[in-house]
């Protein structure tokens, strides 16, 4: 794991490592470079947000940073990625998909490629709902770019806006179209640097939206921690549906609901990310990887995986993308 030295001690005292940023009462992180001194000496109903996670590669920079516990349940954390475009003019990136769903603030144009429905999305600067996904799909941006986003834990962006999540499912749609002006309109003009000040206004927005999750909405939560249990078996959902009291009927329902895909689609989705984070560390072959990991065999394994990433495994370990290599820290574990 890369070391950051340097300023980084200099200021803050701490030997960091690029995964983790360490906390102090006066807490100094970078992002593209500038220094941003962090006051973490207030009290407040929401705690204040911690910088979970921050790297940084060629041209592009990630930062995640952890929300507070009152949407701790339902957030899975803020993030920033900032960066230009280079030499060559425009960044293109695969989007690997994760199941889950994403408001995102872009302060530049770009082209999101939806591989699904060979089609191309152009996006003018602002706030959009990028849905869950269960194919993979590209981005391109042609200058100096900065995104922020608010990542939804799996089933919780209905209970944020009104609709039902098939609904965004493989789509990227403006915000506005769902959420009335006042609802978030901090978005509409993020700050040069994101502050504490910015991220506790967004949680008190975003904590005046939440509606009180259903009865199905725990049951779901259960269901889900179950299959992330038992990612790398073979899982019956009749059965996983009896044993919490549903039909099929009535789990494809619920899913449809809040996840955007039957349970069997999103049963895939989370294997593939298990897949993901367990095969960069594993110097096994693909038939061993692809038993071991829940799939039948080897060519269920790359077929599958190239659904999601449009590459085979070898290429993609070989190649990763950036976007791919910061969100599930590829090559960062060990």
């Amino acid at each position: 794991m890369e070391e950051v030295h340097g300023l980084m001690e200099m200021a803050t005292g701490y030997s960091l490592k690029v995964e983790i940023l360490f906390m102090n009462p006066s807490m100094v992180i970078t992002i593209g470079f500038k220094w941003l001194a962090l006051d973490h000496s207030s009290s407040n109903f929401f705690e204040m947000p911690k910088p979970a996670y921050y790297t940084t590669a060629s041209n592009l920079d990630y930062k995640e940073i952890t929300p507070g516990p009152k949407l701790r349940p339902y957030i899975e954390c803020f993030w920033v990625c900032q960066g230009n475009s280079g030499q060559d003019g425009y960044i293109e990136e695969i989007l690997v998909p994760g199941g889950r769903t994403e408001i995102i603030q872009a302060d530049t144009s770009f082209v999101w490629y939806n591989s699904e429905e060979d089609r191309a999305d152009h996006m003018e600067p602002g706030a959009i709902i990028l849905g869950q996904r269960n194919k993979v799909s590209r981005i391109v941006i042609s200058q100096g770019f900065r995104f922020f986003g608010i990542r939804f834990r799996y089933g919780c962006m209905p209970l944020f806006i009104k609709v039902s999540a098939k609904e965004y499912s493989n789509r990227i749609l403006k915000l506005s179209d769902y959420l009335t002006c006042g609802e978030m309109s901090l978005l509409d003009n993020t700050p040069p640097l994101i502050d504490n000040n910015f991220i506790q206004d967004i949680e008190h927005c975003l904590f005046d939206l939440i509606k009180p999750p259903t009865h199905d909405w725990y049951i779901l939560q259960e269901i889900i921690q179950s299959l992330n249990n038992r990612v790398e078996e073979q899982t019956s959902i009749h059965s996983l549906a009896k044993e919490h009291g549903w039909n099929y009927k009535k789990i494809e329902r619920v899913f449809l609901k809040y996840l955007g895909f039957p349970p069997r689609v999103f049963l895939k989705i989370i294997r593939f990310r298990n897949a993901l984070e367990k095969m960069d560390n594993s110097n096994g072959s693909l038939t061993n990887n692809a038993y071991r990991l829940g799939f039948y065999d080897q060519s269920h394994f790359i077929r599958e995986f190239y659904n999601f990433t449009g590459m085979n495994p070898s290429n993609f370990f070989r190649e990763t993308p950036l976007l791919a290599n910061f969100l599930y820290r590829l090559g960062t574990k060990g």
